[in-house]
């Protein structure tokens, strides 16, 4: 019989037991991904430039839903202006997608029984 590695407790590692609990781990972490993800599709920011001529909403995945004008800014069709805000809208949306994203992601890894070893890390 060969010897079995010792734990740093003493006695032998069971090694089958070790994978088991590896790759139940990693389930979690799985489904833990498939959570943040699903959240962060729900989760909806909204930003304005312009002094709210345009308007920009996103998920926390960094999708744009959908973008709007207001009346007064198209009318007269000021293309280098409308350019200008939509670019603002767009960035500020996506700037508060980020930060719902961490703010999910948090909320999410804190759960974890390894939580305290990614802190600040992700």
């Amino acid at each position: 019989m060969a010897d079995e590695p010792a734990s740093p407790f003493g006695g032998p590692v069971d090694l089958s037991k070790l994978m088991g609990q590896a790759q139940q781990l990693m389930a979690d972490v799985g489904k833990k991904r498939e959570a943040y993800e699903k959240a962060l599709e729900k989760e909806i920011v909204e930003a304005a430039a312009g002094g709210g001529m345009v308007r920009v909403k996103a998920n926390g995945l960094g999708r744009i839903l959908s973008i709007s004008f207001d009346r007064e800014l198209v009318q007269p069709l000021d293309t280098d202006l409308l350019q200008d805000v939509t670019t603002a809208a767009v960035n500020e949306a996506l700037r508060r997608a980020e930060a719902a994203a961490d703010r999910v992601k948090n909320e999410l890894l804190a759960a974890l029984p390894f939580a305290g070893l990614f802190q600040g890390k992700l």
